[in-house]
Parts: C-alpha cells; structure tokens; sequence
C-alpha cells in the first residue's frame, strides 16, 4: 500500500488518517478546522505559499469559515468574473474539507449567480477556451490556476478599489 498516513492527538481527540496524500490533507485540514475552528490555518486560508497568496488576494471578498462564502457584491462581478469567483469559492471549500469535489455544474454556476444557463454556458466556454477554468467529468467545471491567479491579480483588485497596473 502506498499512500500518507498521519495520527493526530490534540487536546483530547485522536484521528488517523491514510490515503494519498490530498486526501489526507483535506482530512487533516476538516479535522483541525472541527476541533479547533480558530486555528489560523483555517481563519486565514494559509496551507501553503500558494494558499498565503490566496488568503492575501481574497481578503475582504471571500471566507472560508464556517463555509466558504462571497462577501463582496455579486453585481459588481461581469458573468466572466462571477464564473470564476463562484468556481474559486468551491473550489476553497473542497480545500477545506468543506466539500466533496472542488468543481459545479452548468446547473449550479447558473443557479448561484442568478443568471440563465446559455449565459453561463458562454462564458464557461470563454473561461476554458482561455484555460482559466476547465471542463472535468460529468460536465463539471473547475477553477484552473490560472484563472484563479487571474482574479487574484486583475479582478480582485479592481473590486477593492485599487489600481491595477
């Protein structure tokens, strides 16, 4: 058997957990965030460099404790950007342990944004012919990294008021 398996004791309580490598991650990140929900690895989005970058660009427009959620206004976003952040959120919330899949349907995109199917399917199809989200199975869609460092770094900004050069 190949794989990660990692025992945790904290205050108490006692988990294991044995899979590859993201799946024990998740687990692990669920576990900290059900005992301990201020842990900051949760309160703050940093897991990692590129989760620390993450946290640093979202701050203000998305939480991820105790579900990831949009704080920003929706009715700023184009349908594009929408696209994307709601991919982002889910994708967060799979990280988190939140979630079982870190993608959503045609369905779900057009339902959290309020807006009709054939204008959803559009701009996914834009997102993935420009690689920033991706189709998976099922027909599904997913952020890619480079669409999340494309709202990060041109979008989220703007939503802040600041200037992007």
């Amino acid at each position: 058997m190949s794989g990660v398996r990692v025992k945790v004791s904290f205050e108490g309580y006692e988990c294991e957990f044995s899979g590859d490598a993201e799946q024990v991650l998740r687990s692990l990140i669920k576990f900290i965030s059900d005992v301990y929900p201020a842990f900051s690895l949760v309160k703050n989005l940093t897991l990692s460099l590129d989760l620390e970058e993450i946290s640093k660009g979202l701050k203000d427009l998305v939480a991820v404790h105790p579900e990831p959620t949009v704080l920003t206004d929706m009715k700023k976003l184009t349908i594009y950007e929408g696209c994307l952040l709601v991919l982002i959120v889910k994708y967060l919330a799979y990280l988190f342990g939140k979630s079982d899949k870190p993608s959503l349907s045609l369905e779900e995109v057009s339902g959290r944004l309020g807006k009709s199917k054939s204008s959803i399917s559009a701009r996914l199809s834009e997102l993935q012919n420009s690689y920033m989200v991706e189709k998976v199975e099922r027909g599904e869609y997913r952020i890619t990294s480079k669409g999340l460092k494309y709202f990060i770094s041109e979008v989220a900004p703007k939503l802040r008021g600041e200037r992007v050069e």
